[in-house]
């Protein structure tokens, strides 16, 4: 049923158009041929029992709704005699037909020049269109649309569907350096129907819905920021007050929390559980950083929260904890956690790199020496563990250890004694010991390498900490630090992230991890001179052999390729250059200059901001 507020809206805003066809009618896939009207009667259900059929229309200077029959052929294209008559250049005189009929809309390209877009999907053949689908035709674009059904309540999508949805929209922003939102919603009580009734009279066109469980609504909310979404979901809420006991609002900004569906999943689920009864929360809003042994510790990425909770339970104990995971990922802060949060904690904590030593060195290390015990040894020295008593010893690379500092050291754990090297009498010690490794000790045990004894004295408890890759949303935020901490050394304001640059930093595995990201935004802090970091900006092993967008000069000549890169990113260097230059053309006057290159105004302010684009100062009319 359609609105009042809907009729309202149709006389001023629908076209009414001439219907007539022009000659020399496309000749392409087979359609039924229908009735030709294109008024539809508002005021009372048509045959199909469908209202509010229309296209929100799109185009340079602004949006219309033209609504459509439920049965009927509607023409769509430059061409005056069009149902529907776009002012595009880019346009064909007849470029898409859209056909009505049995409660379908049926759309078939006329072999436009430019072709007909769905979803981002050029139209090979004639498909049904559902509610929400976009049509792009060149510059202008056009969102189909449908009421449910009278009685029945507007059908949310099943997992897979929505699950599809979110990644079309999620590989739409990437190429086009966008944002969307994925919203979980909380349901304490209530009964399902009317619920997903009240969700679809709150969701926008280009909205989508499913459940997620018993109690839990997923939406999502393409081409929105967190301020917009949160509006939409205070509208949700709202929708449901009465029918439910309690609703909370979780949201995820994609790309900066994420740009996969079980990251942004996960971190809209963390938002709701942490949101007030009947309230929103935003990822935004939740406490990702945390004070450890003096240092800012960035906490957002579940994994993450759950292994700091059970490095606290373990931290009031003895035991000694063996701590996995790849280089540069941030084992050593697990270990100062530890420390940290033990009673241990006002006495030494002292880390010791395995690899770092020769083998004949490690043991005086460890252990300590007398003098004389070897050449060169002219004092007595107290080794690590000895010098740690009271505190906590991090066995770093613990791996690396030789076969004999192994079985010295399995001693030493389990006596709480050990002898210097070249001494003879034993001397106790309080000391609990730590290991990292970034080997599969295991595999290592299993191959001979590694005693098993020791192994199992080692991991009387074992954390793994998670790769860089594996913390969807602690990348962005990390890099943001990191960027943030890099700058104010330099002495240089902070630098902003765009979404391309976000969408590029995930697309790398960083094997270096956390190192390596940082190594990446100091170099970033100390080159860039724009106020936003793009892509091409990165080192490039970071993000390949991007460079900056440069105008070619007409005297150069085109030197051959010697390589190849991503094709967005030449394609967002080319659209920055044309823009620059499409203002300079029309001194400054933008809506002129999204004409020269027959881009929407709205994207092209859009991107104007995004690529940092300064407008030119209008000369003096004469």
């Amino acid at each position: 049923m359609v609105s009042i507020a809907f009729q309202a809206l149709l006389p001023p805003y629908g076209r009414s158009v001439n219907h007539s066809d022009e000659p020399g009618r496309h000749e392409g896939p087979t359609v039924p041929r229908l009735s030709t009207s294109t008024t539809p009667d508002v005021d009372e259900p048509t045959e199909t029992g469908e209202r509010g059929w229309y296209l929100l229309v799109f185009e340079q200077q602004g949006s219309f709704i033209h609504p459509l029959p439920a049965t009927g052929e509607l023409v769509v294209g430059r061409a005056a005699g069009n149902g529907l008559m776009l002012e595009d250049g880019g346009a064909s005189r007849r470029h898409f037909r859209l056909v009505m009929h049995g409660g379908e809309v049926v759309i078939e390209d006329l072999g436009s020049q430019n072709g007909t877009r769905v979803n981002g999907e050029r139209l090979s053949r004639p498909r049904v269109l559902v509610s929400g689908d976009e049509i792009g035709v060149s510059a202008s674009q056009l969102v189909f649309h449908r009421e449910p059904r009278r009685g029945s309540p507007r059908t949310l999508l099943d997992g897979a569907g929505f699950r599809q949805r979110v990644e079309a929209e999620l590989e739409r922003s990437r190429r086009a350096s966008g944002t969307l939102v994925v919203a979980t919603v909380d349901v304490v009580g209530g009964d399902r129907q009317p619920v997903t009734r009240a969700l679809g009279g709150a969701l926008r066109v280009l909205d989508a819905a499913t459940w997620g469980g018993d109690h839990e609504v997923l939406l999502l909310y393409p081409d929105a920021d967190l301020r917009e979404a949160r509006s939409h979901a205070i509208r949700v809420l709202a929708a449901l007050s009465g029918l439910v006991g309690r609703a909370r609002v979780g949201l995820a900004l994609a790309p900066d929390d994420g740009d996969d569906v079980d990251a942004l999943i996960g971190v809209a689920r963390a938002a709701a559980a942490a949101a007030p009864p009947d309230g929103v929360c935003a990822s935004a809003d939740l406490p990702v950083t945390r004070t450890i042994a003096g240092r800012d510790v960035v906490l957002a990425d579940p994994a993450m929260v759950r292994l700091y909770a059970l490095v606290d339970r373990l931290a009031t104990s003895d035991l000694s904890v063996l701590i996995s995971g790849e280089t540069g990922s941030g084992k050593e802060i697990v270990a100062s956690a530890l420390h940290a949060r033990s009673r241990r904690a006002a006495r030494p904590f002292v880390a010791l790199n395995c690899a770092a030593l020769s083998e004949t060195l490690i043991e005086s290390q460890l252990f300590g020496h007398e003098r004389g015990a070897f050449t060169g040894a002219d004092t007595a020295t107290v080794g690590l563990l000895e010098s740690a008593s009271g505190g906590t010893v991090l066995l770093d690379e613990v791996g690396e250890l030789s076969p004999a500092a192994q079985a010295k050291l399995l001693r030493v754990l389990e006596t709480q004694r050990l002898t210097r090297v070249g001494g003879v009498g034993e001397r106790p010690i309080d000391t609990r010991v730590l290991a990292a490794t970034h080997r599969d000790l295991n595999q290592e045990v299993a191959a001979g390498r590694f005693r098993q004894d020791l192994f199992f004295r080692l991991a009387a408890a074992r954390l793994f900490v998670p790769p860089l890759r594996d913390r969807s949303r602690e990348l962005s935020l990390l890099a943001r630090v990191l960027l943030d901490e890099a700058c104010a050394r330099a002495g240089r304001p902070p630098l902003q992230l765009s979404p391309a640059t976000l969408h590029a930093l995930r697309a790398r595995a960083w094997p270096g991890n956390v190192r390596e990201l940082k190594n990446s935004m100091q170099y970033v802090a100390a080159t860039v001179t724009d106020a936003i970091v793009e892509p091409w900006h990165l080192p490039d092993d970071a993000r390949g052999q991007a460079r900056p967008p440069a105008a070619p000069s007409a005297a150069e000549a085109t030197p051959p390729p010697t390589g190849f890169r991503p094709i967005d990113e030449e394609v967002r260097e080319l659209e920055k250059l044309r823009m620059t230059q499409a203002l300079a053309a029309s001194d400054g006057v933008q809506n002129r200059a999204a004409e020269l290159i027959r881009m929407p105004l709205r994207t092209f302010v859009a991107k104007r901001k995004l690529y940092g684009l300064d407008v030119p100062q209008r000369g003096r009319r004469r």
